[in-house]
């Protein structure tokens, strides 16, 4: 028997895990930044894109304190991202996130980004739009 069935591509953490047979399901625990979060190969050469800064801009701000993002922290349950400092102020008064006001159980629920702060590392003078 193939068991072919049809439905959702498997996500990419399920494609990693073990063809073991057991019950168990790789999703299971697993929120929408561990299951929607795309794997991505790195860049591995010098290939360059050239961005409209203003159009970017605004990915690249903190909605709490409206300056470059700063020590990223992504919350897991929306994915939105603000630096460090701002969130856990914001978390110590109020548990949700800031820009959509979607519960945020606890601050283990932020996850540094270390790819964001790469990222702003490449713009180190770029002024928010």
């Amino acid at each position: 028997g193939g068991g072919g069935g049809r439905g959702a591509a498997p996500s990419p953490l399920a494609a990693m895990s073990s063809s073991s047979g057991s019950d168990i399901d790789p999703d299971e625990g697993l929120n929408d930044f561990d299951t929607e979060r795309p794997l991505r190969p790195a860049v591995t050469d010098d290939t360059t894109v050239e961005v409209d800064m203003e159009k970017v801009s605004k990915e690249l701000v903190c909605p709490i304190c409206l300056s470059l993002v700063k020590d990223a922290q992504c919350v897991q349950e929306c994915l939105h991202r603000f630096c460090s400092d701002c969130i856990h102020k914001c978390l110590r008064n109020k548990r949700q996130c800031p820009a959509c006001r979607k519960t945020v159980p606890s601050r283990r629920s932020l996850r540094r980004d270390e790819r964001f702060d790469t990222l702003l590392s490449l713009f180190p003078a770029a002024p928010p739009a």
